[in-house]
């Protein structure tokens, strides 16, 4: 179980845009939006709003994405450190019940809750005399960034453009009539709790309130008094404190303000300014807003043109196309709800999963840009005051789950936020690792708030799982394998996942068998039946935990050795892996979750967190480890059988997992499974909302067509049956290369090559496939054989093309 890493020296290159397909991706309707999820997403990594439609009474939710609840505090619980001994000496007797008990008590956090993030508030407009419209249609086009409605009252064709400008920092409305004098309305901004609406005459409305929480998603419903009061006392009564503005720029008739509202009389065209700040970086929230407001004082066209321009300098990096079905080729001229109602029908639908890939492409780029929050739970898309989960940072496989598709997905700009994540909450991390466990380095436990908070929160049976910085660290060493910038690695990377290994050094004890063994463990979020019936979650030894220490100390020795640094280091932790236990294959051929080879009570449960090593990892491999990828396949296949991953981010996961066994068709079928699962929009529409599905499920798509892990890169190695005919352009794979193929009838036909570096590649082509010949400038490359799979060696800033027979 050894990863073979991409070992390529650094060549700076920049990737440049290339034009996409005539047609852009686009997703359209014949209504507006009913309900929250229906609406059209815009964000500019900091400013979100949801785009409803309405014609007589246009809706758009409003979010920033440092409006939380809450504040900067201590919550490490100072009993645990003394605590640890004996709740390590209760596990490995087999009382993990009794292990919990003492958890819940001596060290979960203190409160054991974590403020959510809220909404901003909300813009409505009412219109006057636009009642019985036609031909409407709202759209958003993924390639622009903008939402459209369009629609005729009479003989007035009336057009509505919104976006979130990045380079302007404010959300911009543009409202207009084809005749003149056609738009009047009355506009405000409003927020449902702890605000005030005022005005600024003559063209603004001003909204400023604090982020105060007076519920909470974890309150058990129906408690009363001293119950209902302890859980009550948990939330936070403070938050940051927030301004929004709202200005109106006319072209023609009037413009007044009126109570807490501007009113617009016959206008032939207007042009609205969002723009937002709260004080959670420090300054004043209306400094702040001034300075927008004044940055963004230009015509619309000028604003459009440099919104546009930003947004398709990353979106236009990648292209898509899978070919419809030769029986309905008509199916890409309906709008998205008619051909979601059809996927839910089980008709096939190739275009619509391309549209889900860019549109997961598409949320990513408008939630997590330089100098904004990392991408929550939400994305930055939330209506609720006490959203789900608090819509918080979870790192037991949501907020990963968020970037898995940046770098394939030629996004690596975006990945900046989750690394200021990472190095904001390193304080408290720090102070977690040292205080809990005794250890050196850093301890992230399963959830982060806005504030860097790493204490456990929830539950001792899921809270107890210090492994989440580790796992986020590895995330550091994937942006150097698609990158290859050795700057980044000895800068960044590397002293963050020496720390979170150290960490572990720290936290692994001795079995006295001669394993080194985590303890306390947690499978999350799992549970596991011992032979006397006891149903246990906190363990020795879960899976998972080995998985992530195998990941992070081979990349970590990896990294040093590149650096050529730390040779002592690498040394101490090449020992210790000797002494972690190897992964086991229990009783039915799966790979065991755990230790011991337990029944579980919910075989069909969400999380599958004993296949990290598949992926997102690749200790697990199809060829590099045969039998441990079959008996993760078993694994996978007993939790579907089960129930396990019909929608939501666990379909997103699994399509993954399937992907990297190379299934292409039963990871077609949880892509499936999202699709008919999913809004209107394309959102996820599971039980609560949960962005991470979006992300997951772009990933998976992404994975079934290009695969650029140990050591190969492998074209089309998942692809289903239903996927006969298409394209891509602008993949990204590891070790900082492009990469473009088309195919038909199910057999590749070509591909492309970009690199940024010079070195060799292991290029493998599609099962039953060779690589008949590789060219550039009418050149053709030497190439030699081994395996299935084809060495070449490559220059940087070249294309190569690549002929499949």
């Amino acid at each position: 179980m050894r990863c073979v890493f991409l070992r390529w020296l650094l060549i700076f290159s920049t990737a440049a845009a290339v034009p996409l397909s005539a047609a852009d991706p686009v997703l359209w309707y014949r209504h507006a939006a009913q309900k929250w999820g229906d609406s059209l997403p815009v964000g500019n990594g900091r400013l979100g709003g949801m785009v409803f439609g309405e014609i007589a009474k246009e809706h758009i939710q409003l979010n920033e994405d440092t409006v939380w609840n809450g504040r900067k505090r201590d919550r490490i619980n100072p009993e645990a450190l003394k605590a640890l001994p004996e709740v390590r000496r209760l596990l490995f007797e087999g009382k993990p019940r009794e292990a919990e008990a003492l958890e819940e008590q001596k060290m979960m956090g203190i409160p054991n809750r974590q403020p959510p993030y809220q909404p901003l508030g909300d813009l409505t407009i009412e219109f006057s005399g636009h009642d019985n419209a036609t031909d409407y249609r709202r759209e958003l086009n993924l390639a622009t960034g903008i939402v459209r409605v369009t629609y005729r009252i009479g003989d007035a064709a009336c057009t509505r453009e919104v976006f979130s400008s990045a380079p302007d920092q404010a959300l911009v409305v543009r409202l207009a009539c084809d005749q003149p004098g056609h738009l009047s309305f009355h506009a405000t901004l409003t927020r449902s709790q702890d605000s005030q609406t005022t005005v600024a005459a003559p063209d603004r409305v001003i909204l400023q309130g604090e982020a105060i929480a007076h519920t909470n998603f974890w309150i058990t419903p129906n408690l009363t008094g001293d119950k209902l009061k302890a859980e009550q006392d948990q939330i936070e009564k403070t938050g940051v404190k927030f301004r929004a503005v709202l200005r109106a720029m006319n072209e023609g008739g009037q413009l007044e303000v009126s109570g807490s509202e501007l009113v617009v009389s016959k206008a032939n065209a207007v042009t609205l300014l969002v723009v937002a700040a709260t004080d959670y970086r420090g300054g004043e929230p209306a400094t702040a807003c001034t300075r927008y407001l004044a940055r963004a004082a230009k015509p619309y066209a000028a604003l459009k043109m440099t919104h546009v321009a930003d947004h398709e300098k990353l979106f236009r990096r990648v292209d898509l196309e899978l070919a419809p079905p030769v029986s309905d080729p008509s199916i890409e001229t309906l709008p998205i709800d008619e051909r979601l109602a059809r996927i839910k029908k089980g008709q096939d639908d190739p275009g619509l999963a391309a549209l889900y890939f860019q549109f997961g492409r598409y949320l990513l780029m408008g939630s997590s840009r330089p100098g904004s929050m990392a991408a929550n739970l939400q994305g930055i898309w939330n209506d609720r005051m006490a959203p789900p989960w608090d819509s918080k940072y979870t790192t037991n496989i949501n907020v990963e789950m968020n970037y898995w598709p940046a770098e394939v997905g030629n996004l690596a700009d975006t990945t900046g936020p989750l690394f200021d994540l990472v190095k904001m909450s390193l304080e408290s991390g720090r102070r977690t690792a040292k205080e809990m466990y005794g250890a050196r380095g850093f301890a992230f436990h399963h959830n982060i708030d806005a504030w860097g908070d790493t204490a456990p929160v929830d539950y001792a049976y899921c809270g107890i799982w210090p492994m989440g910085g580790a796992w986020m660290a590895l995330h550091y060493w994937e942006h150097y394998q698609y990158g290859l910038e050795r700057t980044f690695l000895s800068r960044e990377a590397y002293p963050i996942m020496k720390d979170a290994s150290q960490f572990l050094l720290d936290f692994l004890v001795d079995d006295g068998k001669g394993h080194l063994v985590t303890n306390p463990s947690y499978s999350p979020e799992n549970s596991y039946r011992m032979a006397d019936g006891t149903v246990g979650r906190q363990t020795v030894g879960a899976a998972m935990d080995y998985e992530i220490i195998y990941t992070l100390f081979h990349a970590t020795m990896s990294a040093a050795q590149i650096l050529g640094i730390d040779a002592g280091y690498r040394t101490e932790l090449e020992k210790a892996l000797k002494r972690i236990p190897d992964l086991k294959i229990g009783k039915h051929g799966q790979l065991q979750e755990w230790s011991e080879d337990y029944d579980e009570p919910s075989p069909g449960m969400s999380h599958i967190s004993h296949l990290f090593a598949l992926f997102p990892s690749d200790e697990i491999a199809l060829r590099g480890t045969p039998e441990l990828a079959k008996a993760a396949r078993i694994s996978l296949e007993r939790r579907v059988q089960n129930g396990g991953g019909r929608s939501g981010w666990p379909s997103g996961w699994y399509a993954n997992l399937w992907a990297r066994l190379e299934d292409g068709d039963r990871a077609y079928q949880h892509i499936r499974n999202l699709l008919s699962t999913a809004a209107e929009s394309l959102l996820n529409a599971g039980r609560l909302f949960q962005i991470d599905a979006n992300f997951g499920g772009a990933s998976g798509v992404a994975e079934m067509l290009l695969q650029s892990h140990s050591g190969e890169i492998a074209f089309l190695p998942a692809l289903p049956s239903a996927w006969p005919e298409g394209r891509f352009h602008g993949f990204r794979a590891r070790g900082n290369v492009e990469v473009d193929a088309s195919w038909k009838g199910g057999r590749a036909l070509s591909g492309a090559l970009r690199p940024g570096v010079a070195g060799e590649f292991k290029l493998r082509p599609p099962r039953g496939q060779r690589i008949a010949r590789i060219q550039s400038a009418g050149r053709t490359i030497p190439v030699t054989e081994s395996g299935g799979a084809w060495r070449v060696r490559l220059e940087p800033r070249q294309e190569y093309q690549i002929k499949f027979e």
